[in-house]
């Protein structure tokens, strides 16, 4: 069974990554893409007449007229199981049945769990079948339909449901392998925006009368976390972010947010920034009921670059579902990517673009214990799977990132979201030399890396061809920073290597 669903994995992947558009010549005419992002809801069916509310969100990339692939996450919302979540990619195939209507059928191969351990998930693979149909609304998307959900890694959790959801649509630019910034023809009229991505660590001061899901008091903790911001109309924006424990004893903490924010300048250097957001948490035995969250915050923003910003802000965050309550102090760092204010280009003119140049890995990897304590449970091999994301400073150096989550080894509820830097180095007959180092948090599963924190370095080799097509197999040793928790890392990747563009700044 754990054979047959690994194959499933890399056949996916390889799927994923084969249809994906080859480069080129760099040609003066950028490439249009397609782009759409949305979420699901619906109710899965837990053992003992037990029902948990699930969220989903997707981010896809249009293949073709028919065929999108990107990430998939589910998280539970409502019920009692908050904190249950996974990471993982997925597609769908769409055909048109009229003027708005479409068919669409899809599939899904994600890892997690969490709130109830390997109980439900198991070793952590889901798999999820959807049919349905799908009415656009100019670049909104209505969809409905039935899925199915199983994990067949010694999960307990099966069924099928009714979903429902929304999309939005958007257009983005890339270009081949190694394309410059400078100026390029657009194929359609395009209004570029300011896009920013950050990091930021965020201590949470818990609210007297928080208590754990085993009735305890809540203890204080600290969480590490990303986030992306995309700009709306005059001073409003949007964010999506994603944070993990890695301070304190509630180690397997996780939170998914979404909000709309306003970002007032004051100087040209200051702003005041506020907002809210919603969105799914728990696991570290942090008590959020069915896991639906809502945040507010209010802070500052010191630009010391045209480009760059540190970000200071008081958060409040609730479960109305739960009993857990606290207050965060967050100090973040954030790089914008774009014009700082919205510009129109026409159709077939000529602009200034920036170039990103970004790797996207599809990712399995194994960890083998290291230490005799490295979990709190007898528990074998573990297997992780995920997304990891590459950004070129230089033809050597690149910024790097990873989720990834449990699919195999009774650890479904383990999860892990690093950053860090990587060093590439071309050697003989098209192979490269990598070495990575990285940092962030992981928890759950019964791994024993006490408040979260953990860091990893890698070293492995690659391939890639020139069509942006590539290979990788690594080896590397992860650690939990203060607790025992140590294992040998074996990796193995199928990537995918292209020119991102945005306006100029």
């Amino acid at each position: 069974m754990i054979g047959r669903n690994r194959c499933l994995m890399l056949c996916l992947a390889t799927v994923l990554l084969l249809s994906l558009p080859t480069a080129g010549a760099v040609a003066v005419t950028a490439t249009e893409t397609r782009w759409s992002v949305g979420i699901d809801g619906e109710r899965w069916q837990l053992p003992a007449d037990e029902t948990a509310g699930i969220a989903g969100l997707h981010l896809r990339r249009q293949l073709g007229a028919y065929w999108r692939w990107g990430a998939d996450s589910f998280a539970a919302v409502q019920g009692r199981r908050g904190g249950f979540i996974t990471l993982g990619v997925g597609g769908e195939f769409l055909y048109p049945l009229g003027r708005s209507l479409s068919f669409e059928a899809g599939l899904s191969l994600s890892a997690g769990g969490g709130r109830g351990g390997y109980g439900l998930s198991g070793g952590g693979l889901l798999v999820r079948e959807s049919l349905g149909l799908g009415w656009a609304l100019g670049d909104w998307r209505l969809r409905a339909g039935v899925s199915h959900v199983d994990f067949p890694n010694g999960g307990t959790i099966t069924g099928s449901q009714w979903y429902a959801g929304l999309e939005r649509r958007f257009q983005g630019l890339s270009g081949p392998i190694g394309a410059p910034s400078g100026r390029y023809e657009l194929p359609e009229a395009d209004r570029f925006s300011a896009t920013e991505l950050g990091v930021y660590v965020r201590p949470y001061r818990v609210r007297p009368g928080s208590l754990t899901d085993g009735g305890a008091t809540q203890t204080d903790f600290g969480v590490v976390g990303a986030q992306w911001r995309g700009t709306l109309t005059g001073p409003w924006y949007y964010s999506v972010e994603a944070a993990g424990a890695a301070h304190g004893h509630s180690n397997g903490y996780m939170e998914i947010l979404g909000g709309l924010g306003l970002r007032l300048p004051l100087t040209e250097r200051w702003a005041l920034d506020g907002g809210v957001s919603v969105g799914a948490g728990g696991g570290g035995a942090v008590d959020t009921g069915g896991g639906a969250l809502w945040a507010a915050h209010l802070g500052a923003e010191w630009r010391f670059d045209d480009t760059d910003a540190l970000w200071l802000g008081v958060e409040r965050l609730k479960a109305p579902g739960g009993h857990f309550a606290a207050d965060g102090l967050t100090l973040g760092l954030q790089h914008r990517f774009g014009p700082a204010h919205p510009v129109t280009v026409a159709a077939h003119a000529s602009t200034d673009l920036q170039a990103h140049p970004v790797r996207i890995r599809v990712t399995e990897q194994r960890y083998q214990a290291a230490s005799a304590s490295w979990s709190t449970r007898p528990i074998p091999d573990i297997g992780v799977l995920g997304l990891q994301a590459d950004y070129a400073l230089s033809p050597q150096w690149y910024l790097t990132g990873q989720g990834l989550a449990a699919y195999r080894g009774q650890s479904g509820a383990y999860m892990t979201g690093l950053i860090g830097v990587g060093f590439r180095q071309g050697l003989l007959a098209g192979i490269d030399f990598e070495a990575e180092a990285l940092v962030g948090a992981a928890g759950g599963g019964g791994v024993a890396v006490a408040s979260g924190a953990v860091a990893q370095a890698n070293i492995g080799f690659g391939h890639e061809w020139p069509g942006g097509l590539g290979v990788h197999a690594s080896l590397g040793r992860l650690r939990s920073l203060q607790g025992s928790f140590s294992a040998h890392v074996i990796g193995l990747s199928a990537s995918y290597r292209t020119t991102l563009f945005s306006g100029a700044p």
